[in-house]
């Protein structure tokens, strides 16, 4: 009975975690309706730069880990946690990189195993939000039909840039 009045009043974790991702959405939704007007080829060319700065982080982190940190260890960690840093940043221009292309992908058809599969989705915001849930390591339960595949590009994309 508790239980139940304190979920009404506070509601449950998981929708006070999506209302904590709510914001971090919108900036991607922000971004992804500003990448309409790019070309595949402006797309790709932002990949590259994006590439290039989590590069760029990297080696300062690494130089700097030379320099004030004997334990090798920690200086992965340091390491690590400032590519990190570099990832949450980017993390919405990215995202809506992934939801650019999943709408231009849209209609367009190809074989697999003898049959015509046709692209045929742009993702939610939920989706997304499961993406950033996956990209910062935890796990989140989606019902069946809510995408769970296309929640994976994502992360995946994001993390393939390091």
């Amino acid at each position: 009975m508790i239980q139940n009045l304190i979920k009404k009043v506070f509601g449950s974790r998981s929708d006070r975690e999506m209302k904590q991702l709510l914001p971090l959405v919108d900036e991607v939704n922000q971004f992804a309706e500003s990448l309409t007007s790019k070309s595949d080829d402006e797309l790709r060319e932002r990949t590259q730069e994006l590439k290039a700065s989590i590069r760029e982080i990297r080696i300062i982190a690494e130089e700097k880990a030379a320099k004030e940190i004997n334990d090798k260890d920690e200086a992965h960690k340091f390491i690590l946690l400032a590519e990190h840093d570099k990832l949450e940043e980017i993390l919405p221009e990215a995202f809506a990189m992934v939801k650019e292309t999943c709408r231009r992908m849209c209609g367009t058809s190809w074989k697999v195993v003898g049959r015509e599969l046709s692209w045929e989705m742009v993702p939610f915001d939920v989706q997304i939000m499961g993406g950033i849930i996956l990209h910062r390591g935890n796990v989140t339960e989606m019902k069946t039909g809510e995408g769970k595949t296309l929640v994976a590009a994502f992360p995946i994309y994001l993390n393939a840039l390091t």
